[in-house]
């Protein structure tokens, strides 16, 4: 297995990862009369979540382009 493969199938499993936590916030919200609260810092961790969440976008960016260039 290539590294390049396995780069891959981290950044598909992080960002699937996200979408399931978006996915479940969604869906929480819905069948609680649509309303719920998201705290993004109660324990000091926002700026490590930025960060982790700005290296999944931009993999999976990198990812998506060489999928494509792959077609």
């Amino acid at each position: 297995m290539e590294k390049t493969e396995i780069f891959d199938i981290v950044t598909v499993g992080l960002l699937l990862a996200a979408a399931i936590v978006m996915l479940a916030t969604f869906l929480v919200a819905f069948f609680n009369g649509m309303c719920v609260l998201v705290t993004i810092n109660e324990y000091g961790e926002a700026n490590a979540e930025l960060v982790l969440l700005t290296v999944t976008v931009l993999c999976g960016i990198v990812t998506l382009v060489r999928m494509f260039r792959r077609i």
